[in-house]
């Protein structure tokens, strides 16, 4: 299972800028685990202050939030608590060449569709007369 990752997208020329993601938890050795795809879901959903409870093999947990981009994680058993993070990364995406010239086309759908609405209402008009040489001041 892939985790839940969380995208905010900009775009910057050619590119596509991704702001990715993603809760983890603490192990006893230091190394940051990732939340499992559900539970990134359930932390990303909850709100600060707010608590909920999940179990993982034998143990039972609490998770509090307690930030934008962190909470408090207590075993319920022993009474041992962590901090888990949420952690960003950003990404650049060259964009995709298809992508790029259908949303061209869709640009100039909507101009053609602008063109014909402003025909109708334009009596005596024909596409030809709105061409930029024919244009005056």
């Amino acid at each position: 299972d892939e985790p839940y990752t969380f995208i905010k997208n900009a775009k910057r020329g050619g590119q596509e800028i991704k702001q990715e993601s993603r809760w983890q938890w603490p192990e006893n050795d230091g190394s940051w685990h990732d939340y499992d795809a559900e539970m990134q879901k359930k932390l990303e959903e909850l709100e600060v202050g707010k608590k909920l409870t999940f179990t993982a093999g034998q143990w039972t947990y609490e998770v509090t939030r307690i930030s934008q981009d962190a909470c408090s994680q207590l075993n319920t058993q022993t009474n041992k608590s962590r901090q888990s993070r949420r952690v960003h990364t950003t990404v650049l995406v060259e964009k995709d060449e298809d992508e790029e010239q259908k949303a061209e086309e869709q640009q100039n759908d909507k101009q053609e569709n602008f063109v014909d609405e402003l025909l109708q209402k334009l009596p005596g008009m024909e596409k030809g007369d709105l061409d930029d040489e024919n244009l005056e001041e």
